[in-house]
């Protein structure tokens, strides 16, 4: 059993990019990266870590030009078949901090697909910030799944769910967080059991929001969480990184 982590940017490399990939591989001594990017910024990735844990990829651009977050997704196939058995899978966003070793959550509960719920009552359930799976015979159905009902939804609960937020045709956005919010709560409803999902909560993934709580609330959130030995992750999402400059350097 290996363990790997996936994080996918087609944007710059900045402080914060380098503070998740470096944050990660402090985290845990074994787990390995992969690390899509564009062509451009593959050299510098490559030169910027100096590290053998990390496998960097290059994205061509009609992978990801106007449906990144599928691309996210659809490109989990493309290291999927380097797994085995058992391996634990965690998929992250760039703008996140680990305080702490992130597979935990699969060593302290047994699952097939973990996600990360959040700390506060939101139209979205969940983020899809941080969330992960175990290689197995469910998750390579999962998987698959989840890429086509992007592409081509059929689910009924994902199609009403669309309808709520007005969804329209695009890829670039939303796509991968409507279909774990989906998942969710179905499971939460007892009305989706194809898979053993278990909600791994905000210790792993604590997002504060700034359009419920104010950006100064919100930053005094995510401070209290840096001194937190409970927090795993931080996800720094929208404006907070802009708070945090002297930190991510």
């Amino acid at each position: 059993m290996s363990k790997f982590g996936y994080m996918i940017q087609v944007g710059n490399l900045n402080d914060m990019v380098m503070k998740s990939i470096h944050t990660f591989l402090q985290s845990n001594e074994d787990a390995q990266l992969f690390f899509y990017t564009i062509s451009n910024l593959t050299e510098g990735i490559e030169n910027l870590v100096d590290n053998s844990r990390i496998k960097v990829i290059e994205l061509k651009e009609e992978d990801w030009l106007n449906k990144m977050m599928y691309c996210k997704i659809k490109t989990i196939l493309n290291f999927y078949d380097e797994l085995q058995e058992g391996d634990e899978v965690l998929v992250l966003d760039t703008d996140l901090i680990f305080k702490s070793d992130p597979f935990e959550v699969f060593s302290s509960n047994d699952f097939d697909v973990f996600v990360t719920s959040r700390h506060y009552y939101y139209h979205y359930s969940v983020n899809a910030g941080v969330w992960g799976f175990v290689k197995n015979k469910k998750t390579d159905k999962f998987i698959l799944d989840f890429v086509n009902q992007i592409t081509n939804p059929t689910y009924e609960p994902l199609l009403k769910f669309r309808q709520r937020f007005n969804r329209d045709d695009s890829l670039n956005w939303w796509v991968d967080q409507d279909y774990l919010c989906v998942v969710y709560e179905e499971n939460l409803k007892n009305k989706n059991k194809n898979i053993e999902l278990f909600d791994a909560g905000y210790r792993y993934n604590f997002c504060a929001s700034t359009d419920i709580l104010g950006i100064d609330r919100a930053v005094e959130e995510v401070r209290d969480a840096l001194n937190s030995p409970h927090i795993k992750i931080i996800h720094l999402k929208a404006d907070l990184k802009n708070y945090f400059v002297e930190m991510l350097k």
